[in-house]
């Protein structure tokens, strides 16, 4: 489940920029960015978009095209889980995109993962993109999105409570039939 986020600005910019303007190579220039905020005992923490610059340079991606969510009604939660290796998948509403006017996800799209606090968590990139009735949605979906017992019968009856609440907000109705997009997807960064 996605809850799109705002991008705020928690910037650590100077430290970066007098970072990247020295002459040393790129591993010593993070060992000592980390090794000034431990010493000030200041813990740093990125933004999506200081996280997806990262990414895109230590990788040389072109693109500059991601998008910024976080997981449904357990942000911080989920977002641990993908980072622990349990959580490759997820799922939305299909109706809720075009309520949203917010474009579905695709399959080799990115995404930075934000938690509760608008934080980035990590780079995923969806490796498989269907779309579904809810009844349709099998084990293998459960399993991969890692919450609970990873059984379908509690993927069920966690996402039925959570989609029906968002489709009521939406002033829609929430039935076996409803469609359900299924992402997949791959952790290609994380800090």
């Amino acid at each position: 489940m996605r809850r799109k986020a705002e991008m705020r600005q928690i910037s650590l910019a100077n430290v970066l920029l007098r970072a990247i303007q020295t002459k040393i190579s790129t591993k010593n220039r993070c060992t000592a960015i980390l090794t000034a905020l431990l010493l000030t005992n200041r813990i740093y923490v990125m933004t999506a978009r200081e996280m997806w610059l990262l990414f895109r340079k230590k990788n040389s991606i072109d693109t500059d095209s991601y998008e910024v969510w976080a997981f449904g009604d357990e942000p911080d939660e989920l977002a641990k889980l993908v980072l622990e290796g349990k959580k490759t998948a997820t799922a939305s509403v299909y109706d809720l995109y075009g309520y949203d006017s917010e474009p579905l996800p695709k399959a080799g799209e990115y995404s930075v993962i934000i938690d509760s606090q608008d934080r980035a968590v990590c780079v995923i990139r969806d490796t498989e993109v269907t779309i579904v009735p809810f009844k349709d949605v099998d084990e293998d979906q459960a399993w991969r999105e890692g919450e609970g017992d990873r059984s379908l019968e509690y993927w069920r009856s966690v996402h039925r409570e959570c989609f029906s609440k968002w489709l009521e907000d939406a002033g829609m109705k929430f039935t076996e039939n409803t469609r359900i997009v299924l992402e997949k997807f791959d952790v290609v960064f994380k800090p």
